[in-house]
């Protein structure tokens, strides 16, 4: 099954899937999902995936709430892995409250919920948050706190709540 969405006659997304399973309420359930989209990011155009065993989607809310084995990887190195993900197409928002484990480049971590705002390029990590950083010119850094908001624009990492830094023995 393939779905493909439009904004005017450009495409904005293709959501393929192994097995269409029914309709629940107006929500489309899905089995064995891939769902491409195109992105811009400081003024550069790039191609996103997200991967699941599940989803149902409905394409009247902009609405698609993935299930088992979630993964997002962003043109740009980002990549998320998670057991659940809720994607709002007309408020720019990703969230979940599950584990989830994230890297890009340099910097990897781990948390219980994420929130992720497109239109203002913020991450917010709610709870048990864990980031290592791994600079080839200095000793890994791993760094815990209670909560944490990290922002693209500013290219800032604010911790909160019980932080601690460690960094070499």
């Amino acid at each position: 099954i393939v779905y493909r969405s439009f904004k005017g006659d450009k495409e904005s997304f293709v959501l393929s899937a192994l097995k269409w399973v029914g309709e629940e309420q107006g929500d489309i359930r899905l089995q064995g999902v891939t769902v491409t989209f195109s992105y811009m990011a400081k003024g550069e155009s790039g191609t996103s995936t997200v991967t699941s065993d599940e989803c149902y989607y409905n394409p009247h809310q902009q609405k698609a709430s993935f299930r088992g084995n979630v993964v997002v990887k962003t043109g740009d190195g980002f990549e998320l892995k998670t057991d659940t993900l809720v994607y709002r197409g007309d408020k720019g928002i990703a969230r979940t409250e599950s584990k989830a484990a994230f890297s890009r480049k340099d910097f990897s971590g781990t948390s219980t919920g994420l929130t992720y705002l497109s239109e203002e390029g913020r991450i917010e990590l709610p709870a048990d948050v864990v980031m290592l950083l791994q600079d080839p010119d200095n000793k890994p850094m791993v760094i815990r706190s209670g909560s944490a908001v990290l922002e693209r624009e500013q290219q800032t990492a604010r911790f909160a709540g019980g932080v601690t830094v460690t960094q070499g023995p």
